[in-house]
């Protein structure tokens, strides 16, 4: 009994630290550069996001007439408590370039 209990504590473990399906974690990156304050602050309110392409250093978000180049990050965590699940996330925000 207790080897089935330990085995059971073990799979479970392992999978609670199992990263996210590739689908769910681009999103949950999409998410935190839409939802990143510093990117507001950069674009603005009056520039409309025409597009977000994912590039080899993160993403590049275009409006109208500017883009702006934004990195998605792990963000550094304490060593503890350790917390189970998805990692938080960090923005980091880049150059903005304009016609």
């Amino acid at each position: 009994m207790k080897r089935i209990a330990l085995f059971l504590a073990l799979g479970f473990s392992t999978a609670a630290i199992a990263a996210l399906p590739p689908t769910a974690e681009s999103m949950r990156r999409i998410k935190a550069v839409m939802d990143s304050h510093d990117v507001y602050d950069k674009l603005g309110s009056v520039n409309w996001i025409v597009s977000v392409k994912q590039t080899q250093d993160g993403y590049e978000l275009a409006s109208e007439k500017c883009t702006l180049q934004v990195s998605v990050v792990e963000a550094e965590q304490s060593a503890e408590p350790k917390i189970i699940g998805p990692r938080q996330l960090q923005v980091k925000v880049g150059e903005m370039k304009c016609k």
